[in-house]
């Protein structure tokens, strides 16, 4: 049996960005896989911002398709984003998936690290999983400890617009799966 590759796409959003690392840390050590991940500008910002960039080396430590590539290092049309072309991963994950990046990749706009990466994983039939930032189900949402200095415990309600939902759609429609929480990740990732 060939040995199992995912790919992990990170966005600019912080919403699940901290369950989703939990859960590639536990796929790393029940499951160990090799996996790549793939982060756009706006998604290394973000993960330094929330203290999670320098722990991606736990779910991808280095080597040959473990490696952590980010536009910053890369560009933006990475050629490593190619990979797809020979099949090798059996899924990629984008999450947190922004709306912004939703919105890219359901209108065809690559012009990301990820949305590249995405767009060869739906040219090449690589299952592509979506964890949106603002999904159907989100009515609220925790404000992160850097804006919340005063420790409280806040929840902002949200209505997520119509037009994301649309894209989310267009997106399940070209074969994409919309995940609703990090923990899918694993399940999926033990059923490859």
């Amino acid at each position: 049996m060939d040995e199992l590759k995912v790919a992990w796409g990170i966005t600019g959003g912080g919403q699940h960005l901290k369950e989703t690392l939990d859960v590639f840390r536990k796929i790393k050590g029940e499951l160990d896989p090799k996996i790549t991940t793939y982060v756009s500008a706006a998604g290394e910002e973000v993960a330094r911002l929330y203290g999670v960039f320098d722990l991606l080396g736990h779910v991808s430590p280095g080597g040959h398709y473990e490696e952590i590539f980010t536009q910053s290092g890369q560009g933006a049309s990475c050629m490593k984003a190619g990979r797809f072309y020979t099949r090798e991963y059996a899924a990629l994950f984008i999450a947190p998936a922004t709306t912004n990046s939703v919105a890219k990749i359901a209108r065809g706009i690559a012009d990301t690290l990820v949305t590249n990466a995405a767009t060869f994983a739906l040219k090449y039939k690589t299952p592509l999983y979506i964890l949106p930032t603002d999904g159907p189900d989100l009515k609220e949402i925790k404000i992160p400890d850097f804006l919340n200095r005063e420790g409280k415990e806040v929840d902002v309600a949200i209505e997520p617009r119509k037009v994301d939902m649309e894209n989310l759609a267009r997106l399940e429609k070209e074969g994409a799966t919309v995940l609703e929480d990090a923990g899918e990740i694993y399940d999926i990732c033990r059923g490859l």
